[in-house]
């Protein structure tokens, strides 16, 4: 994947000249280093978090078309769909992040810190293919069929569940980054 350390070289591109000069210290490198990578878990993350929430605003704006539309089987189920991309989104905002003080003590293997950068930006991905689901959802509200609307209905919330599964796993990549 080409962009994988993306969110890293973006951090390190905007580092000061002063940052620049330490980074050469001998054992500063590795420090900083890691504090770049915690950075760029957080803006993973971040990222994250705001695309989920973009499709908790549009699977709003689906469930006003629905009721509009009269589609009344179908209000609950895109409601319970919204309520659980609101709380998978909070347990994306409020997670731990990545790389805490674990690796003040630990000797942290580089090749582990890009796997779970990786882990994360995974989420990225699977995040963006959610919101395009809703997004092709939403612009299908208008006019699709009761029975095509419930499709699209089913298949996110497999695509939601499935999302929420790997971002449980989040957590075990942690650990296995650490040893």
């Amino acid at each position: 994947m080409s962009g994988e350390k993306e969110p890293l070289r973006k951090i390190e591109s905007e580092m000061r000249i002063s940052e620049r000069i330490m980074g050469l210290i001998p054992g500063f490198r590795g420090y900083k280093q890691k504090e770049l990578r915690r950075e760029s878990d957080r803006l993973v993350r971040n990222r994250v978090y705001e695309k989920l929430q973009e499709s908790v605003q549009d699977l709003r704006e689906v469930y006003r078309e629905l009721v509009e539309r009269g589609f009344v089987g179908m209000w609950e189920g895109v409601d319970r769909l919204a309520a659980k991309f609101d709380r998978i989104s909070e347990k994306v905002n409020h997670a731990s992040y990545g790389y805490s003080g674990f690796f003040d003590a630990i000797k942290v293997d580089e090749e582990k810190l890009d796997q779970l950068i990786r882990f994360d930006l995974d989420l990225i991905y699977k995040t963006d293919a959610l919101a395009s689901k809703i997004d092709q959802m939403k612009g299908d509200a208008p006019s699709a069929s009761a029975e095509a609307m419930k499709t699209e209905l089913q298949d996110v919330l497999s695509s939601v569940s499935d999302f929420e599964k790997h971002f449980s796993q989040r957590k075990t990549a942690i650990l296995e980054s650490l040893g």
